[in-house]
């Protein structure tokens, strides 16, 4: 005869498998994060390195969401060289 596994044990794992779940979306997040600040902070020290002719002011963050043609938009305005 298989051991039957009561309603409280299933719960029990399924609720330990959501904190796990939690836990490796936290730490997912926390890396983006952590990638991100060492990326600009590596995009800083290259562009103190140019000529003060050719640095670019450093890229801001939108207040707002912006749709596909802002962001189009804002991305094209990012790529020109400053000066032409």
């Amino acid at each position: 005869m298989l051991p039957t596994v009561s309603t409280l044990q299933v719960l029990a794992n399924m609720f330990v498998s959501l904190i796990l779940l939690l836990l490796i979306i936290i730490i997912i997040i926390i890396i983006i994060i952590m990638v991100t600040v060492l990326l600009l902070q590596r995009w800083e020290r290259e562009n103190a390195k140019l000529p003060p002719h050719m640095q670019r002011a450093a890229p801001e963050k939108p207040s707002s969401p912006l749709t596909v043609e802002q962001w189009n938009a804002f991305a094209w305005e990012a790529s020109q060289v400053c000066g032409t």
